[in-house]
């Protein structure tokens, strides 16, 4: 039975808000009129489909996120030997900024580069270590080969690598093999710097 205080309710229409007397055969109403119930109708369908279609692009992010991760997974170690040896170059132009090459000294170039000491072809363990790189402009490192001549002189490298890394680097100390686990390790980590 619906007492008094039932009876009249309030329009859920926001642009009608009227109010209306509470029927007995529909004591659940929340409309005034046919009218306000097809727009209340509307409004909760649109609603669902939004919510719907929010759900679905949450779904294909989250597909996404999981595709994205398992291809990184599936990268080799030549893909994050390349990915880091981009960033350790990167490192080595900027810490040699202003320096110069160091195979011919020029102090102008439109492209600099990072130049091994000892090739990498030569000494693969030696791909990533700082005191291997330096800064070389683009005509030393690629066209001349690198330049070693120049590049290898005591008042060239002395400066920087001291006497005894010279001495380590006449004598090709060799270094443990980087894995993939490294290689990926050492790319993430420069992109946090």
């Amino acid at each position: 039975m619906i007492t008094t205080n039932q009876t009249r309710r309030t329009c859920k229409n926001r642009a009608c808000r009227n109010k209306f007397e509470v029927l007995a055969r529909h004591p659940f109403a929340i409309a005034c009129c046919e009218g306000c119930e097809i727009i209340l109708s509307k409004q909760h369908i649109a609603k669902a489909q939004a919510a719907r279609a929010s759900a679905e692009a949450r779904a294909v992010k989250a597909d996404r996120k999981e595709t994205k991760i398992k291809l990184q997974a599936l990268k080799g170690l030549s893909y994050w030997e390349g990915r880091a040896q981009h960033a350790v170059n990167a490192y080595i132009r900027a810490r040699d900024e202003g320096n110069g090459c160091i195979s011919c000294g020029i102090t102008y170039s439109t492209v600099w580069q990072a130049g091994h000491y000892i090739a990498v072809g030569a000494n693969s363990t030696l791909r990533y270590l700082e005191d291997n790189i330096h800064l070389q402009c683009v005509v030393c490192n690629h066209h001349k080969g690198g330049n070693v001549g120049p590049y290898r002189t005591v008042p060239t490298c002395l400066p920087k690598l001291g006497k005894s890394g010279l001495t380590r680097w006449r004598h090709g100390t060799r270094q443990s093999n980087p894995r993939l686990s490294n290689a990926r390790q050492l790319r993430l980590s420069s992109n946090a710097n």
